[in-house]
């Protein structure tokens, strides 16, 4: 299975036809887009990639034309809901930076719902379909971060023992290693996910290596934004992780895109 995690800023706009282009290009599973706005109407967007075998969709709730949001699209069936931080001092208007999903491929239901995965259901296999645990993430900046990694934080132990993959654009890293800064906002909490458990996919097969999905356009300098964050047993499956720059070379977007291979 092929994933790809990319943010398409502010909603792709009149780079929509070629955005679509160069996800075919790609020939994804399953894609997880950041910066996904509504459509009134038909939505070229969300057609396009219809048209292109990716018709399961999930979009995470938005206010108004201009809101950013999420949008998970799949060969296969899945069932998603909005992934909120949880506690007496989370606000249920707060916008929706996280979508949790389940799927199973090659396109077997299992009939389980969101709520029967969070009580740490194991990995199942149903005439070699399996089941994939997925959160895709648009993190918001500096201190508005802690809230949606609380919420990430929050998630069942489990997860990190099935095949599970949080993926999208963080926001945040590790200061100078995944930066040409000294300062992230929210490094800590980055931090705490991978004690956790979870394995930075990219990092683990790049352990030196310095490469940025963003780059500031005012300073020029680079950012590693996009993270693949897999459980240990998914880890084990990936073939390979890789930054594709050619999207944001192409000035198709400010992100780079993020592609997953899985075995």
């Amino acid at each position: 299975m092929r994933v790809l995690s990319w943010n398409i800023l502010h909603g792709g706009g009149g780079r929509r036809e070629a955005i679509l282009a160069a996800i075919a290009a790609i020939d994804p599973d399953l894609v997880t887009l950041q910066e996904v706005r509504r459509s009134e109407g038909r939505d070229p967007l969300l057609e396009g990639l219809a048209d292109l075998g990716l018709g399961e969709q999930v979009l995470s709730p938005m206010g108004d034309a201009r809101s950013n949001g999420v949008l998970i699209a799949s060969r296969w069936p899945l069932s998603a809901a909005p992934l909120r931080p949880a506690g007496p001092g989370a606000d249920p208007a707060a916008p929706v930076y996280l979508m949790k999903a389940r799927l199973c491929w090659p396109g077997r239901t299992t009939g389980l719902a969101l709520g029967e995965a969070d009580e740490g259901v194991q990995d199942e296999q149903e005439g070699g379909a399996e089941l994939l645990n997925l959160v895709a993430v648009r993190f918001p900046q500096k201190q508005a971060q802690i809230a949606p990694f609380e919420a990430l934080l929050a998630l069942p132990p489990a997860w990190r023992a099935e095949l599970s993959l949080l993926i999208g654009d963080f926001n945040c890293g590790i200061p100078l290693l995944d930066s040409q800064t000294r300062t992230f906002p929210c490094t800590a909490w980055f931090q705490r996910l991978l004690a956790q458990g979870w394995v930075d996919a990219w990092r683990r097969r790049h352990p030196q290596q310095q490469e940025y999905s963003w780059f500031s356009a005012s300073r020029g300098n680079g950012f590693r934004y996009d993270h693949a964050l897999a459980s240990p047993p998914l880890d084990a499956r990936i073939r390979s992780v890789r930054y594709a720059q050619e999207l944001r070379a192409a000035g198709l977007s400010d992100h780079a895109g993020l592609v997953v291979e899985l075995g």
